[in-house]
């Protein structure tokens, strides 16, 4: 019987700590929670009835993917060319606004799919001949 308890104990431990190791850093999408210092990672594309595709390196120059994004508190956003050199331009403001989940940049919509303490993954429809294109961004905080 000790054996069978001894199991059990260890086998519940592993369960709490696999499922305590999985939890994620999700915050809710809020104003303060949105502040912060983004780069782009990623963006891909999906079509309807098409598989989602990467372009990333398609859209955006190498020099490109090392600007930054800076959210700030008084609604301002900021593109930083960072790194590598784009351009004589080291930056430009916009405003940005939080309606809900969707995040709205110069007058841009973005749906935020996820937010956490490390990426910020966000959403965009379009529409063309009844295709819709969702195209999807993800960013890395610091």
């Amino acid at each position: 019987m000790n054996k069978t308890f001894t199991k059990i104990l260890v086998l519940i431990l592993i369960a709490v700590t696999s499922f305590t190791a999985c939890t994620k850093d999700t915050q809710a999408i809020t104003v303060a929670n949105l502040v912060g210092t983004y780069v782009l990672v990623s963006q891909t594309e999906k079509v309807t009835g098409h598989p989602e595709i990467d372009v990333t390196t398609e859209y955006h120059d190498p020099c490109e993917l090392d600007d930054q994004t800076i959210l700030r508190s008084d609604f301002s956003a900021t593109l930083v060319d960072a790194g590598t050199k784009c351009s004589t331009v080291d930056s430009w403001t916009v405003n940005w606004s939080l309606d809900g989940n969707v995040l709205i940049i110069d007058g841009v919509e973005y749906n935020i799919k996820s937010l956490s303490q490390s990426t910020l993954v966000l959403e965009e429809l379009g529409a063309q001949n009844n295709i819709v294109i969702t195209t999807t961004y993800t960013y890395r905080r610091y």
